[in-house]
């Protein structure tokens, strides 16, 4: 039998019955970049394409039987903890991982459209805040969901600027903070955003994105494919480059499998083991090959930071039934296609 070595992706995560977010989209974005998921389900989400409408959390005990289970029969590559089910789960989950400090830790906490009480989130977030967070290598935060961290500046009445945000979150010994969906400058196209990555030496990459669009499972598909990049020993600002390119590619082939939002299509294989001199994947064809070609790096600028602009497929024709064609006539503007 052929021993294929892939890395072992340990996600903690809900268990999504579509397949656009949680444990599904993990395994699924798992294989397209060359490794496999285990799964430990946290919870299980009921709801349909156009959004969860329920979540019924595991029990803390179960979620720590099964992950010690995984954890003493193969060895992980990185770790990823999405959605956590209940309070109970966070110290269990932190006591699990900090038997594995040399392991990378991707917390990725916030998950659109579930259903919290608020009391519960809260309890929930400060214990993850107080027990993950330090352990943690690399924490993906929206820049939507700063203000929920006013646990690291109780002093303040405001959310401070996004590099203080950062720099008190990294105080606590996280390695590495992605903020997404950052406000773009004044000269970017309107409509785009950035991504921002700290570390102690302040900034280290900016990546502004041109019309990114919204999909269903976005962000779980972007922080399995940052634990993947990250297990492959890739840095961690040309990890963010390429998970943009596989989320786009995902995104640029979403497809209605419903009567709701269009799903994430994660049936491509973009291989990253094998990377060229130019730090670009191997052997990928089409539109992906597209957006990667947008990666190569610019200079540093004064600061030490890189900042990429990243092209980006834009689809502004949010008719289920459109073919993805261009139709005659049609508004330059609205058709879709490339764009930088």
């Amino acid at each position: 039998m052929q021993n294929l070595n892939l890395p072992l992706i340990l996600s903690f995560n809900a268990s999504d019955p579509v397949g656009a977010s949680g444990l599904q989209a993990d395994a699924a974005t798992c294989a397209s970049l060359d490794c496999h998921a285990l799964s430990v389900t946290t919870a299980l989400l009921v709801g349909d394409s156009a959004g969860i409408e329920e979540i019924f959390p595991v029990e803390s005990e179960t979620v720590g039987r099964q992950a010690r289970a995984l954890l003493e029969d193969m060895t992980i590559a990185s770790f990823k903890v999405g959605t956590i089910g209940t309070l109970e789960s966070v110290p269990l989950i932190a006591e699990i991982l900090v038997d594995y400090p040399e392991t990378p830790l991707i917390l990725d906490p916030f998950s659109g459209y579930m259903p919290w009480d608020d009391n519960q989130e809260d309890d929930t977030l400060q214990a993850i805040c107080e027990l993950l967070v330090p352990q943690t290598t690399l924490l993906i935060l929206r820049e939507a969901d700063l203000d929920r961290m006013s646990l690291f500046w109780p002093e303040l009445e405001q959310t401070p600027a996004t590099a203080e945000c950062a720099a008190r979150i990294l105080a606590t010994g996280c390695d590495t903070v992605l903020i997404t969906g950052c406000g773009a400058d004044a000269l970017a196209e309107p409509g785009s955003t950035c991504h921002e990555m700290y570390n102690d030496d302040g900034l280290i990459c900016r990546l502004r994105l041109s019309n990114p669009g919204d999909r269903t499972g976005g962000g779980s598909t972007f922080s399995a494919a940052m634990a993947c990049l990250v297990a492959l020993d890739m840095p961690h600002a040309e990890a963010l480059r390429h998970a943009n390119a596989y989320l786009e590619e995902s995104q640029r082939q979403a497809h209605p499998l419903g009567m709701g939002r269009a799903i994430p299509f994660h049936h491509f294989r973009m291989p990253v083991s094998i990377v060229e001199p130019t730090g670009l994947p191997a052997a990928v064809d089409g539109p992906a090959a597209a957006a990667l070609q947008a990666l190569a790096a610019e200079p540093a600028d004064e600061a030490g930071a890189q900042e990429v602009v990243i092209t980006y497929y834009v689809d502004d024709d949010d008719d289920d039934d459109d073919d993805g064609e261009n139709t005659e006539g049609s508004d330059p503007d609205t058709q879709r296609g490339w764009k930088h």
